[in-house]
């Protein structure tokens, strides 16, 4: 069964199960107080770096990286742009993992809500956000990623093909015996 795995539920279930506890971590994004925060529940953060994301400099924040000897980095930027910082980070020469969370941080660091469970399943956590603290994330939600999303991600999922269009059910796995 495919199940939807986010940020914020992997980063709980990783510092709830200590999984990352002997792993060196670094963050980009967020806020001081939640790494901190980080530190007190057992990560062993030992790099980050904070301020405005366009003021961050893949080029000199690999080296930085690799220098600091960083196994996982927690890129805390909200999608797409997180997920665009990670691939210049890997372009520019860090070789550790690094996984986007998104405000994931900001949720298990109790900085920020989850959205109730009916809300999640719905998949609809960036708009309980965005009702939550529209100051805070009007701008960034409504002019920086709604394009994005319809420009780049939208014409994707419409041109996906159906797998249930030939109206047969699709067998354990998920895929047609003949795809």
């Amino acid at each position: 069964m495919v199940q939807r795995v986010t940020g914020s539920d992997w980063l709980a279930r990783s510092v709830d199960t200590q999984r990352l506890a002997s792993l060196r971590v670094g963050l980009l994004g967020a806020t001081p107080t939640a790494a901190d925060r980080l530190r007190q529940v057992g990560i062993q953060l030992v790099w980050s770096e904070h301020g405005n994301k366009r003021d961050w400099d893949p080029q000199l924040i690999a080296p930085a990286l690799v220098k600091a000897r960083i196994a996982l980095l927690l890129v805390a930027v909200t999608p797409p742009d997180g997920d665009l910082i990670a691939a210049e980070l890997a372009r520019a020469g860090f070789d550790g993992t690094i996984f986007p969370v998104g405000g994931g941080v900001e949720m298990v660091t109790g900085l920020q809500p989850r959205a109730p469970r009916w809300v999640q399943r719905l998949n609809a956590e960036w708009l309980y956000r965005l009702l939550t603290s529209p100051r805070r994330l009007a701008r960034r939600y409504l002019l920086e990623c709604f394009p994005v999303f319809v420009v780049d991600i939208l014409p994707s999922l419409l041109l996906r093909p159906n797998p249930r269009a030939r109206g047969t059910r699709l067998p354990p796995g998920g895929t047609h015996a003949d795809e």
